[in-house]
This record gives structure tokens, sequence and C-alpha cells, in this order.
């Protein structure tokens, strides 16, 4: 499998998190399973110290019935092999900034940037 061999990253929006459905947060699990098997790991839980489920941080803000607003983390950059040690930071954007200023062009997800230190 070209993913499993060498370095690589891999990022964007899972459709998934530890903050939503049984049946998403499995889902969830599921992806962190497989990635890691190929040795992938999220640089924002390796940055922060964090298991998935302790996210302090929400890339996602949905509307619900009733205009309930959820929030989870289901955005990611999965870094592997030394790519994974490489990992200085990483951060989620404001959700005030992103999603909440109704500005032209922002979204309902935050965007993760991940800092590496590549020589």
């Amino acid at each position: 499998e070209p993913l499993s061999t060498g370095d690589a990253i891999i990022a964007g929006d899972l459709n998934a998190s530890p903050q939503t459905s049984p049946r998403k947060a499995k889902l969830h699990a599921d992806n962190v399973d497989r990635l890691k098997k190929m040795g992938y790991q999220s640089a924002y839980h390796v940055a922060n110290g964090l298991a998935h489920g302790e996210e302090r941080d929400m890339t996602l803000r949905w509307i619900g019935e009733g205009k309930v607003p959820y929030f989870f983390h289901c955005d990611y950059i999965f870094v592997s092999g030394q790519l994974a040690d490489q990992v200085e930071s990483a951060q989620v954007g404001s959700m005030a900034e992103w999603v909440e200023s109704g500005s032209p062009g922002r979204s309902d997800h935050c965007p993760v940037t991940a800092d590496l230190s590549i020589s």
C-alpha cells in the first residue's frame, strides 16, 4: 500500500468524531486504528499530548434541530513515520474567527495546522 510506505501526510475532514453519535464515534476509532496500523498519528494529538476523545479544540460547529449548536473535532492532520517525531505544534483556528464571524469565504469548520521541524 502506497500510504504505508515512506513519510506522508493525510489531512482533511474525516466526517467522524469522538464527540458525535456512537456509530460515528466508532467510525472515527476505526479510522484511527487503520491509520495507526499504517504508522500514522494525528499531529494535533501528538503535539498536545491528548488521546482521541480528549480534544480541547473543536473544528466544526453543526446546527441541529431547534437551532441547537453542536461542536465536534472531525478535521485532522495525520503524519507518518519520522514526521510524527518532528511535530512541534498543532492548533485549531479560532471558532470565533472562522465559524462565528459570518465573514464571506469562511466555513463551518476551523482549520487545523501543524508545524513540523523538517531538516
